[in-house]
């Protein structure tokens, strides 16, 4: 007589497979979420030292006046466009007050996740950056970096504060 034998895999055998791709799955998701996170901390932060580098440079120390938002036809001169950055940014001339040339330009950064927020207020800017703004919080050039605990703060980069605004004013 012939033994009549099975093969193949038991259904308990193919959940505990599936159990472990789902694992698996779960675990790589949340490294490339946080891997983006980084990215674009680290991106802004490159964008922001770029943006000033070129900025002194093209326009020798001397920036529009009244705040003019510097618009495409002036990044083009400077090298980037609007697109470089992992946020909406916006670069103005005359920081130093409006309605005249200024030696000081600012550069804005909407919509900032709160890693990147910090990770952008605690960075060392050297010695051609004013002041920084996070959120609500102002700190000048002598006061910075901010601290962990004052990026962390509820006026700068706050949960509530998530998406908010950083503003960087070089010299």
């Amino acid at each position: 007589m012939l033994k009549n034998t099975q093969s193949g895999r038991s259904m308990i055998e193919m959940l505990g497979v599936l159990a472990i791709i789902g694992v698996l799955s779960a675990g790589g998701i949340a490294g490339y979420s946080m891997a983006m996170k980084n990215y674009k901390a680290n991106k802004a932060s490159e964008v922001v030292q770029m943006v000033s580098t070129q900025m002194k440079t093209v326009f020798n120390g001397v920036y529009p006046a009244g705040n003019t938002v510097i618009n495409e036809t002036n990044l083009g001169k400077v090298g980037i466009t609007t697109g470089d950055s992992p946020f909406v940014m916006t670069i103005e001339g005359g920081a130093g007050g409006e309605g005249t040339e200024s030696d000081a330009f600012k550069i804005v950064l909407n919509d900032v996740e709160k890693s990147a927020c910090i990770k952008l207020a605690t960075a060392n800017w050297g010695s051609d950056i004013v002041s920084i703004k996070a959120g609500t919080t102002t700190k000048t050039k002598a006061e910075l970096p901010f601290s962990i605990a004052d990026a962390n703060a509820s006026t700068a980069c706050s949960p509530a504060a998530d998406d908010a605004a950083m503003e960087f004013v070089f010299k």
